[in-house]
């Protein structure tokens, strides 16, 4: 398959089923989010948004998980982290988040991190979710799912959304 007929595949998914990957969580709580980002291709993308509220208890797994599943993605249970584990998620001196790059209790090695800045610094919990999405190894064609990430922190105060597809 040549890579015009991917992209057009692609393309084709994604004008008749979704408007964008992970493009839903736009609307999760608008007047809360603070940072954005979101770099879309034919051969893959990134998508990361962040939330912020004074209040604690604003974002819970429940709420997320439900969001998240009402747009089709299916979601795991949490899994908690610690501030001190947060330590270890950096690259280049720089927070990132490092899920879809290796495990979570050691320090990344890919420079593909650098694209997933990390906003959370305290106790937290992650959510990994299915988002019928798939990224693809260059060069192999192998293909693992594309995971959505719902970050966030447990006092309830800051919520981060990770998504990444295609060709990583």
């Amino acid at each position: 398959m040549t890579r015009a007929t991917v992209a057009m595949v692609v393309l084709m998914a994604v004008s008749c089923t979704k408007a964008s990957p992970a493009g839903f969580w736009t609307a999760y709580r608008p007047e809360l989010i603070r940072k954005q980002h979101s770099d879309q291709g034919p051969w893959g993308g990134t998508r990361w948004i962040s939330w912020e509220s004074q209040r604690a208890g604003t974002f819970t797994a429940s709420e997320a998980t439900r969001f998240a599943a009402s747009h089709g993605w299916s979601c795991q249970e949490p899994t908690p982290h610690s501030a001190e584990q947060m330590k270890l998620w950096q690259y280049s001196g720089e927070p990132v988040f490092v899920l879809p790059f290796g495990p979570a209790s050691q320090r990344p090695d890919d420079h593909g991190v650098e694209q997933l800045p990390r906003f959370i610094d305290d106790d937290s919990m992650t959510i990994t979710c299915t988002s019928g999405w798939t990224r693809v190894k260059p060069g192999s064609g192998s293909t693992t799912p594309a995971h959505g990430y719902i970050h966030i922190n447990t006092v309830g105060t800051r919520m981060t959304v990770y998504h990444l597809w295609g060709e990583q």
